[in-house]
């Protein structure tokens, strides 16, 4: 038998201590930001345009709706913060869709951050930024011009839009401008127009949840709520689990915008703007290499232009 002074077997143990903190990363002292950006359009329960609507008889319901879906996503994600020893989970809901004053606050799980108010430069990503681990969208729709409920980009006045060439919708310019500070979207849930388009551009990796299928433009068929909302919760908590795997959108080192509006006289206003020129008849067209001014700009484009 080897006997060791008590002093070696002390260090040998301070050694050993120190090897496994080093060999287990999630130790206790990882900490995890998530950014959750709320429309209504996809929101599971939403199958009329009034629910939507301030003044719509059902808006309500609509709100009901929103604050319950970010009451299950954050449950999903803080069992996976539980499951990985995370200790510390910073959680930011941005209200993105009208006022962007939608959800029920008193009614958030404690610890929730919240964005509220429309008139913000950067709309429905303010204060995203590279702190943040992931991105999930609820309540989102699909892009103008394609089916959809309550299919849209920013507001009637868009007709199309790409960036880089690629057909883009809110989801879209939301996830590149994600992307540019290395963020990835990791859960998406809307209808499901949405999600198959959302799949062919920057959500082929993410978890997604379909709430609902469009009868036409202004009726669904709704899935049940209390299923939809039970996969959020264990779909939230799959891509925090699995974050690793996500990656960000990266759409290049510029976004060349091309926008077309329903009409000419926009178009017109538009190109009067520094950097924006006119390439068709209702098709305006900016390169920025910058993603916090190119996102701007697309903003005054779409919600800001009028005559």
């Amino acid at each position: 038998m080897i006997r060791r002074h008590p002093l070696a077997s002390a260090v040998l143990a301070l050694l050993g201590g120190a090897l496994a903190l080093f060999a287990s990363p999630a130790s206790g002292q990882e900490s995890w930001s998530v950014y959750i950006s709320t429309d209504m359009e996809g929101l599971s329960g939403v199958g009329a345009p009034g629910m939507t609507q301030g003044n719509g008889k059902d808006y309500s319901v609509g709100r009901r709706m929103v604050t319950r879906e970010i009451q299950r996503v954050v449950a999903g994600i803080r069992s996976a913060a539980a499951e990985r020893g995370v200790q510390s989970v910073r959680i930011v809901v941005n209200d993105s869709h009208g006022d962007h004053a939608n959800a029920l606050i008193e009614d958030f799980p404690p610890g929730v951050e919240y964005v509220q108010g429309s008139l913000k430069p950067l709309g429905m990503v303010a204060e995203l930024d590279g702190t943040f681990d992931a991105v999930m969208y609820l309540g989102y729709h699909a892009r103008a011009g394609q089916p959809g409920f309550l299919a849209h980009t920013g507001s009637g006045l868009v007709l199309d839009m790409s960036i880089n060439g690629i057909p883009a919708g809110e989801g879209e310019m939301n996830a590149a401008f994600a992307g540019a500070h290395g963020v990835p979207v990791v859960l998406i849930a809307g209808d499901a127009d949405y999600v198959r388009f959302a799949r062919e551009t920057y959500a082929a990796r993410s978890e997604a949840v379909v709430t609902k299928t469009a009868v036409t433009a202004h009726a669904a068929h709704l899935r049940p709520v209390d299923e939809v909302q039970d996969e959020l919760e264990a779909k939230a908590r799959t891509a925090m689990l699995d974050l690793d795997a996500h990656e960000p959108w990266d759409v290049g080192p510029a976004f060349m915008v091309e926008m077309e509006l329903n009409n000419a006289t926009h178009v017109e206003v538009a190109a009067g703007l520094p950097g924006v020129e006119k390439v068709g008849p209702l098709t305006v067209r900016f390169t920025e290499s910058d993603p916090e001014r190119a996102y701007r700009m697309i903003r005054i484009l779409y919600r800001f232009l009028r005559m």
